[in-house]
């Protein structure tokens, strides 16, 4: 997300998570570059179904976080199950109360060559951890097949959908 430096020999830096924690902590050496990051951001961006996704870098991973919920849409969908309260009274709620989950990253494999491995959160039961979706690589708009929406069907919340992978 964002980091500041602070104090003489910028040893520590103020830190703040996806989901609104701020954080002093040691100063992390990043080994991601800004213009990877923005690469990562363009094409995230670009996916219709990736709405409010926030990119972190850290160390030497980008991470793609999405939101439990599309406030716009919950906010539509709350206010007509609860009239009185009434929509405006939701969307002014419901983006405070977002919260974001990792769900895409891509990890640097190689400094020299700057290929990534690109991993997804697993969300079944069994798993619960980060899998490898393909072999290391360059990043998205060099592999446009890994930010395609998925075109399966299984009971899972949309936004975890988002950076699905097409099947083979």
């Amino acid at each position: 997300m964002t980091a500041r430096r602070c104090g003489a020999a910028s040893q520590f830096e103020v830190y703040e998570t996806p989901n609104a924690r701020v954080l002093l902590r040691r100063s992390v050496p990043c080994l991601v570059t800004s213009q990877e990051t923005t690469v990562v951001q363009d094409a995230v961006r670009q996916n219709p179904k990736a709405q409010g996704a926030i990119i972190d870098t850290k160390r030497d991973t980008i991470t793609v976080h999405m939101p439990s919920l599309n406030p716009c849409a919950s906010a539509e969908e709350l206010a007509k199950d609860y009239p009185f309260c009434g929509r405006a009274k939701f969307a002014s709620v419901l983006p405070r109360s977002v919260l974001y989950m990792p769900t895409m990253r891509f990890v640097l494999q190689d400094a020299e060559t700057r290929e990534y491995q690109t991993e997804r959160w697993c969300y079944l039961g069994s798993i619960d951890d980060w899998i490898q979706v393909e072999a290391p690589g360059p990043l998205p708009p060099a592999r446009p097949q890994v930010l395609k929406p998925a075109s399966h069907s299984l009971p899972i919340r949309p936004a975890l959908l988002a950076f699905g992978l097409t099947t083979r």
